[in-house]
């Protein structure tokens, strides 16, 4: 069992902030993957991923995508589960609490809503994935 997931793509587009563009055909992506069947990205079309330019790719330049696989489900709980434990965490809380159904409905979207924004604020352009050109 590999640690690493990678994938190959293409630069689609090249931004003026030093950011390039990589869109993956999920097909090739996915089919190799042994992943394939808990992977929730198997909806039709490409991946689009953007990553800073420090290899000063073009248009048109083929790239590998690895991620270590350890940081693709640290990610999948970060994005899915961690929400939705908090979503019923927040609505009991405030159910018990004796509140009216549209107050416990808000107090749990925005409570998904700062979540979601402190992912945000604390990110910062701090990516695990990375790319190696392959070609031009």
């Amino acid at each position: 069992m590999t640690s690493v997931m990678s994938h190959t793509g293409m630069v689609t587009e090249v931004t003026d902030d030093s950011t390039a563009v990589v869109e993956v055909m999920r097909d090739h992506a996915c089919t190799g993957c042994q992943e394939h069947g808990a992977c929730t990205m198997q909806s039709s079309g490409n991946i689009r991923v953007r990553f800073k330019n420090a290899y000063d790719l073009k248009k048109g330049d083929m790239v590998r995508i690895d991620i270590q696989k350890r940081d693709f489900f640290k990610s999948m709980m970060i994005v899915y589960i961690f929400p939705l434990f908090l979503m019923l965490v927040s609505a009991v809380v405030s159910d018990s609490l004796g509140a009216h159904q549209a107050v416990t409905a808000s107090v749990t979207l925005l409570s998904v809503f700062v979540y979601f924004l402190g992912l945000k604020l604390l990110h910062k352009g701090r990516d695990r994935q990375t790319y190696t050109k392959i070609s031009s």
